[in-house]
């Protein structure tokens, strides 16, 4: 009797957690989710212009001194929060999943970004960029 009373448990128990791990997925993002994954985003992105090999990295800043790539990079990133409009936010909330939100903070290359977070790669006005597919 013991032996039933205790499978049962341990059924409703795992039905529970299946049930609470579904409602997380389709969970939407937090206003702030959305600002640190978009800034997570922008940062990479940023710090990707001075990889080696990149062409934005040879035709922008030849001649360039370390400093003055850093203090570009630094204005670049400095940026990022007027980027962030209740609009694009509003958006990100509606539309972007929340696990791809999470995979970009953990997220340290745009290879990654693309192959693991699930971004799509975009052209933008000065070349392709990388953004969250929209739902």
């Amino acid at each position: 009797m013991q032996k039933k009373y205790l499978i049962k448990i341990i059924g409703i128990a795992l039905l529970v957690m299946m049930v609470g791990s579904l409602a997380a997925c389709s969970k939407k993002p937090t206003q702030e989710e959305c600002r640190n994954g978009i800034t997570r985003l922008m940062e990479i992105q940023i710090d990707a212009l001075d990889a080696p090999g990149s062409t934005t990295s040879s035709m922008m800043r030849e001649g360039m001194t370390e400093d003055q790539i850093k203090q570009s990079t630094d204005f670049l990133k400095a940026q990022i929060p007027s980027q962030l409009t209740p609009k694009v936010i509003a958006q990100c909330v509606d539309r972007v999943k929340r696990e791809d939100l999470q995979c970009t903070m953990t997220a340290s290359t745009q290879d990654e970004l693309v192959q693991k977070c699930h971004l799509k790669v975009g052209s933008g006005p000065k070349g392709p960029t990388i953004g969250f597919e929209m739902h």
